[in-house]
């Protein structure tokens, strides 16, 4: 699979053409290749010693220090969109890494004037169902081909700017994610594509908006 920027708007592409950079990093090497065009992997040149582009998974500690060197070394005179994928299921440690990044943004004084999203793009099967990771390589099935509602249920977690602390209880979906940064941004959704909008912006919702939910 290869990602046509062409055939669809995506949020990466209608950030950098209304004057924002984008720049990502990407725990997986499928993740990195696949996506090298929509996501833009951060430069090579901010690996650490040791950290290797062909390496299938790099640990997520990896993933904050090459953040980190980027950070360090780089100047912030446009708006700029972090993408950073971590590796959640052998890292009993994430919320810990998770948690070292945003102190990471804090540090560098970035993070007040930030619009963060924390999520996952699935979850996954409760062992107690019988679908271990033996089971379905005897079915020659997948964890992300059965749908139950331990898959579809992931964590969300975002802050903004004057954001008031709150739980939200109501079903959104993670197609809202672009059009909710879209409308906070004023990022006009392109007209002439030809794929319509999915989804829809969910700051109504956090402004408890009775008529969003």
């Amino acid at each position: 699979f290869k990602y046509n920027s062409d055939a669809f708007p995506s949020f990466p592409t209608l950030w950098e053409n209304n004057g924002g950079k984008f720049v990502s990093f990407l725990n997986a090497l499928e993740t990195r290749e696949v996506f090298d065009n929509l996501l833009n992997p951060v430069s090579r040149k901010y690996y650490p010693d040791g950290l290797s582009e062909n390496q299938k998974r790099w640990d997520n500690k990896d993933v904050n220090v090459v953040l980190e060197n980027y950070l360090s070394e780089s100047s912030f005179d446009q708006p700029t969109c972090f993408f950073v994928w971590y590796n959640i299921r052998k890292d009993p440690n994430t919320s810990q890494v998770v948690q070292e990044v945003l102190d990471l943004f804090d540090s560098k004084g970035l993070l007040d004037d930030s619009f963060v999203i924390a999520t996952a793009d699935h979850g996954y099967l409760d062992p107690k169902r019988g679908y271990t990771p033996k089971r379905l390589k005897e079915l020659n099935l997948t964890h992300d081909i059965l749908v139950t509602e331990d898959q579809i249920k992931i964590p969300l977690w975002n802050k903004y700017p004057q954001i008031t602390t709150q739980k939200i209880d109501s079903t959104i979906f993670t197609i809202d994610f672009m059009h909710t940064l879209l409308e906070y941004f004023n990022i006009p959704y392109p007209e002439e594509s030809s794929l319509k909008p999915y989804g829809k912006s969910l700051l109504p919702l956090i402004d408890n908006d009775a008529e969003a939910v």
